[in-house]
């Protein structure tokens, strides 16, 4: 044992020494001179060359890594070649509303706001969302102050494709399968478009809304957020056709106020007080 050891003399702190252990272990467990000096060569090779090993097992990583940067650039690039030579989503949207509808439909913003609004509430309904969850979300969303329209668009999207996520829905096929049946409905979307209220945000005439139900004189409360009990004072017809009721307030946080309410918002007070539902 002391002659494998001196025939390899090492300078105080020389990993080597690690090695002693390992060869008094196999000494004690008979192992000849020749085959602890065998043992003791091939783990010196290995711990001199070990350093070399981890330095080229770190360059390859390091060229791997590279490669994989440079192959993930070039199918960004080949990515966004194809958006320019088909054009983006957006783009193609674009081109379905100047075809369909002409410029100025197209650039109408509020009425944008309207068909946006109503497919994002019939999403949320096919999903469960009710009506009473929806109007307190309106007031919640319109008691706050406006948002940035950059912001909020960024928050549409992020949300929607949590939404999808959640209800196993995937966002980009139903889109594209959406302008693909957009494409093939040009004329019965022209003929909607065409019959459509030239004021208000309905899609179309809808006689069953707002029924005019609330007489002058009935006392009536709001059915969601703040209470607003008041007396029906007058009711008119807008010009998109729908039923609008003034109300006086006649509570005492709002006593004498007048706001103008749709018949779906408010509820007949019976005698005693209760709501009419």
């Amino acid at each position: 044992m002391a002659n494998v050891i001196d025939d390899h003399p090492r300078a105080e702190g020389d990993p080597r020494d690690d090695l002693e252990l390992f060869l008094r272990d196999a000494y004690a467990a008979g192992c000849s001179a020749a085959q602890q000096r065998s043992l003791y060569t091939a783990m010196e090779y290995a711990a001199n060359h070990a350093p070399k090993l981890r330095e080229k097992t770190k360059a390859r990583e390091r060229e791997l890594l590279e490669a994989n940067n440079r192959y993930q650039q070039e199918a960004r690039d080949a990515l966004a070649a194809l958006k320019r030579t088909v054009g983006g989503f957006q783009d193609r949207v674009r081109s379905f509303m100047l075809a369909c509808f002409g410029a100025d439909i197209a650039a109408d913003g509020m009425e944008r706001n309207h068909r946006f609004l109503e497919e994002s509430l019939e999403l949320v309904q096919a999903l469960g969302c009710t009506a009473s969850e929806a109007h307190q979300l309106v007031d919640y969303v319109f008691g706050r102050p406006i948002g940035d329209p950059h912001q909020e668009t960024g928050g549409v999207e992020v949300t929607l494709a949590a939404l999808c996520n959640a209800h196993g829905l995937d966002k980009t096929l139903a889109a594209e399968n959406e302008l693909t049946r957009c494409w093939g409905n040009v004329d019965k979307i022209r003929a909607k478009h065409a019959a459509k209220p030239k004021h208000g945000p309905l899609p179309e005439h809808t006689s069953g809304i707002d029924i005019p139900r609330l007489p002058v004189g009935t006392n009536v409360v709001k059915k969601l957020g703040y209470p607003y009990p008041g007396e029906v004072r007058a009711a008119f017809t807008t010009i998109s056709g729908n039923e609008r009721f003034v109300v006086e307030a006649t509570g005492i946080e709002y006593c004498g106020m007048l706001h103008i309410f749709n018949g779906d918002q408010l509820s007949a007070v019976q005698t005693g007080g209760q709501a009419d539902a």
